[in-house]
């Protein structure tokens, strides 16, 4: 016999409502155990990928690690180690802008912790944020002036925003600081050559050079401050070492080829010149400057033809050229 719902007796609802809680109880349980079986199903996923992240960043395998990292974040949105180890793999593919964020992240939850905070400042100044980095390197400057950094980040702030005299100040302090700061002097030596003040220069330079003498860049810019100074003899060795060390460092060609232009060697610059064009049969530059000695020693068809030969390589060449009409 079929028993509708509505027709049964009172006391069923009751015993129903008595029980209610049991079946409540039975049928949540199920569901917490679900929930915590997902739960711990998920921290599994994360911790997976948190881990093929770490192996792969050790690996070298910095864009697989950084998908790891970012796939685990989707998990937990909040753990500070993995949002740690993200930034530094976008750090190491220098993905400074989307590092940025999670710096920022990382400095507010340690706002104690200084080679945090001044990596924030560092990449601030990657990214173009000289004013974001003014006011991060303010705050350590206050705390840790001491820090040859420091004062470091300060001068790449001020010269982000166009102050060189403020820079060369704070590059001054972090070379007291620490006398050897490569990277503070070569930037004050760069901007010193700007400000035309080379004795200044040459006192960089020399300490570069003694310090990395393989370096064909600190030798040219040894280099330049000899020539400017008068130093001939000595600059002469100078770009002549950084040839040395590097045979294609092209600054360092034409450095060297003018200096014999202006001493009147023009033998040795064109042997020079041409030593140049046959292992870089490409170098503008080196064919407008031979064109230059064939013009002065009377050679004029093969001074037309090498500044031909360097417009059919570079055209914009064209606006440097004086007296172009006289070569032809």
């Amino acid at each position: 016999m079929r028993i509708s719902f509505f027709g049964l007796p009172a006391l069923f609802f009751v015993i129903l409502n008595k029980n209610m809680g049991l079946f409540k109880k039975f049928f949540c349980a199920a569901q917490v155990a679900a929930d915590d079986e997902g739960e711990k199903k998920e921290n599994r996923k994360f911790q997976t990928l948190r881990d093929d992240g770490v192996r792969a960043m050790r690996m070298g395998e910095t864009k697989f690690a950084t998908q790891c990292f970012e796939e685990a974040l989707e998990i937990n949105a909040s753990d500070i180690q993995t949002i740690g180890f993200l930034a530094e793999a976008r750090l190491r593919m220098q993905n400074y802008i989307e590092a940025l964020p999670l710096l920022i992240t990382l400095a507010a939850e340690q706002p104690d912790n200084f080679e945090i905070q001044l990596l924030l400042t560092q990449v601030q100044g990657k990214t173009g944020d000289y004013e974001a980095m003014h006011r991060s390197v303010s705050g350590l400057l206050a705390s840790h002036a001491n820090d040859a950094r420091v004062p470091y980040m300060a001068a790449e702030s001020a010269h982000g925003k166009g102050d060189d005299f403020a820079t060369i100040a704070f590059l001054t302090q972090a070379i007291a600081l620490h006398e050897d700061y490569v990277e503070a002097r070569h930037l004050r030596a760069e901007i010193l050559a700007e400000m035309g003040q080379w004795r200044e220069v040459l006192e960089d330079t020399a300490v570069l050079t003694k310090l990395f003498p393989d370096n064909d860049e600190f030798w040219v810019m040894h280099g330049n401050a000899l020539t400017n100074i008068g130093n001939i003899e000595t600059a002469e060795i100078a770009y002549t070492q950084a040839m040395a060390n590097n045979p294609f460092n092209r600054e360092a060609v034409l450095s060297l080829g003018r200096l014999f232009e202006q001493t009147s060697r023009l033998d040795k610059a064109l042997v020079l010149y041409d030593e140049v064009i046959e292992a870089q049969p490409d170098f503008a530059e080196i064919y407008k400057q031979r064109g230059g000695v064939k013009h002065r020693l009377h050679d004029y068809i093969g001074a037309a033809d090498d500044l031909k030969r360097a417009l059919e390589i570079n055209p914009d060449l064209v606006a440097n050229f004086e007296g172009l009409h006289s070569y032809a």
